[in-house]
């Protein structure tokens, strides 16, 4: 046990190291687990210029992501397990941003990107197939409703352009 900070600086250490100062140095590995015991406590990322940019909180049963710089918190996971992203969460996924309009991307590799909305006692998917939006419904994914690339709508029940509006 060291009460004082500690500098390593081309040593290995085998065993435990506990410190209540600071422990630094510009290599090493942690060949197990590595734990550190606060009532916040945090890793602080510094960068060369010595700023630290980012660092990682434990408080209260929550994980934060800050971005130091800037004052900001990224990411934050609360004790209920909900994700924030820009803002402490009230939902199970939250995303913020103050001044961006564009906060979310779902994108696909191929040629339909869908997002499934689910309960327990049905389902609804949303659809982005090439330039048209298509909303579907039940667990088979019945295409109800079509908006067109030119702006066409047609809503059906069966999938088909039988209730085309233009």
């Amino acid at each position: 046990t060291f009460l004082q900070n500690i500098n390593v600086s081309g040593s290995t250490t085998t065993g435990s190291l506990v410190s209540s100062g600071a422990i630094s140095g510009t290599t090493g590995t942690f060949t197990s687990d590595v734990t550190l015991s606060s009532t916040a406590p945090k890793i602080v990322f510094t960068d060369s210029n010595n700023n630290p940019d980012y660092e990682l909180t434990a408080n209260g049963g929550a994980f934060t992501v800050t971005d130091t710089t800037n004052s900001a918190d990224r990411l934050k996971i609360d004790s209920a397990g909900k994700v924030g992203l820009g803002i402490n969460p009230s939902l199970s996924l939250h995303v913020y941003h103050a001044t961006n309009n564009g906060i979310l991307r779902v994108e696909s590799g191929d040629s339909d990107a869908r997002i499934d909305i689910k309960d327990n006692s049905g389902e609804v998917k949303i659809h982005a197939i090439g330039d048209a939006l298509t909303f579907n419904t039940s667990s088979s994914d019945t295409e109800s409703l079509r908006i067109a690339s030119r702006g066409q709508v047609s809503i059906s029940s069966d999938g088909t352009t039988d209730g085309l509006l233009t």
